[in-house]
């Protein structure tokens, strides 16, 4: 029997009991489904993370705080240390970095700018519609740092004008008619100080953002605006308070190569500092989604493993079926071998089948899924696919697959295999 003979034959005999063949099929389906999804939407966000890192830059560009700041979410109970320090801003007790650490920083062999991080907060912004919208969040502009553009330029940090870059879903309702429009308009921020006092501030929009993992929902705003809203929210602090700072920026020449900013981050972290670089910061959202997505491929694993049994089921049932067809077979000359694979190749069938149903519904539901998501929650995320499939990931899905088949057929194509002919044929 050539071998295009028993793969017909076998996808044949997989139709003589059609119930059980399918119950096995499904239930491979199931686990292919499973780990065909998750692989994909795994693929969809480190993809667009990539994207992302790779659009940004920032590879020169470094984030120093205090080690207990970077710690400052962690559960784990500590013993009080009264030589820790710590500010009060803002009726809050924080360990910051402060203009002492910021020369230490400066003076660091490799480091060519240093930049305090500030937090200003805004009461509410208004356009040219003079409607009042709330804005909870603003971004203080990175050097070296490049923003993901609709229309306009960045915010410049060597300009003393007030400069902000908006997102799109701020254009109309500000009064604007559209992207290109908004560019070159002025608009009105306000912040409090204090005392609970609100002043108005100008600035001018140079650019339209789109929404991304760097701006983080809010807009882009250059050093300049940064100060006045901050010196306004400070108004009338000491400066052991308004010179306290979260986290600040240290710039490093572009052509440094990568073992050189190791280097300065090294001689950073021995000062006692936190130090991270832009893309490790954005780039631990990708671990985050790897873990979750790796304990769902979890799931659909075990569904296939118990889809094996059930391919062991159906073949150990066809062998007990075919015993005296197994027989005349051998009888007339087919080697244990071929009759090994026969039954091999109807699990790796069993498999194809089963992945290929799997990986269309997967296809099928994680398309619509992606589309829901990108005119729904994730429209503002621009590029983003929620979940994608790669041909390489849907191959290596469908040969996993088919693998755990086969693997789970070896045991009744060998018994199959190791039957003795003349015995086979006297079955009754």
């Amino acid at each position: 029997m050539k071998y295009l003979d028993i793969i017909a034959t076998a996808n044949h005999n997989l139709r003589r009991n059609k119930l059980r063949t399918i119950l096995t099929i499904v239930a491979v389906c199931i686990g292919s489904f499973t780990i065909t999804l998750t692989s994909g939407l795994n693929a969809g966000v480190n993809g667009y993370i990539d994207k992302q890192l790779g659009s940004i830059g920032g590879d020169n560009i470094l984030i120093v705080m205090s080690k207990e700041m970077a710690s400052i979410t962690s559960t784990e109970p500590k013993e009080y240390n009264p030589k820790q320090s710590t500010s009060s801003s803002f009726g809050m007790t924080m360990n910051t970095v402060n203009d002492g650490d910021v020369a230490k920083v400066e003076k660091i062999d490799g480091v060519k700018k240093v930049t305090p991080q500030l937090i200003p907060t805004v009461s509410y912004i208004k356009g040219k519609s003079n409607v009042k919208y709330q804005l909870p969040l603003v971004n203080q502009m990175i050097d070296g740092i490049k923003v993901d553009l609709v229309t306009g330029q960045s915010p410049d940090n060597n300009s003393n004008e007030n400069q902000i870059n908006i997102l799109p879903g701020y254009v109309k309702i500000l009064g604007y008619e559209s992207d290109v429009d908004a560019v070159g308009q002025t608009l009105t921020m306000a912040t409090k100080n204090p005392l609970g006092n609100i002043k108005e501030i100008s600035a001018k929009i140079v650019g339209v953002q789109n929404d991304s993992l760097l701006a983080s929902g809010g807009f882009m705003i250059n050093d300049a605006l940064t100060n006045i809203l901050y010196d306004t929210m400070t108004e009338g602090m000491s400066d052991s308070v308004r010179n306290n700072y979260y986290a600040v920026t240290a710039t490093l020449p572009s052509d440094m190569s990568q073992q050189q900013v190791t280097d300065v981050k090294a001689r950073i972290s021995d000062l006692g500092y936190s130090v991270t670089s832009v893309r490790e910061k954005i780039g631990t959202i990708s671990t985050i989604i790897n873990a979750i997505t790796y304990a769902l491929i979890g799931f659909g694993a075990i569904a296939l493993i118990a889809a094996s049994f059930g391919v062991i089921n159906t073949l150990f049932m066809a062998v007990q079926e075919r015993i005296k067809e197994i027989g005349l077979m051998m009888a007339v000359g087919m080697s244990r071998w071929k009759v090994f694979l026969l039954f091999s190749v109807e699990a790796l069938l069993l498999g194809f089948w089963g992945s290929v149903i799997g990986i269309s519904l997967a296809y099928l539901v994680g398309t619509g899924i992606s589309n829901y998501a990108s005119q729904t929650f994730l429209k503002d995320l621009k590029g983003f696919t929620l979940i994608e499939f790669p041909i390489n990931y849907l191959l290596a899905v469908m040969v996993l697959v088919m693998l755990i088949a086969y693997l789970a057929g070896t045991l009744p194509a060998r018994r199959a295999a190791k039957q003795n002919p003349i015995q086979a044929l006297r079955t009754e």
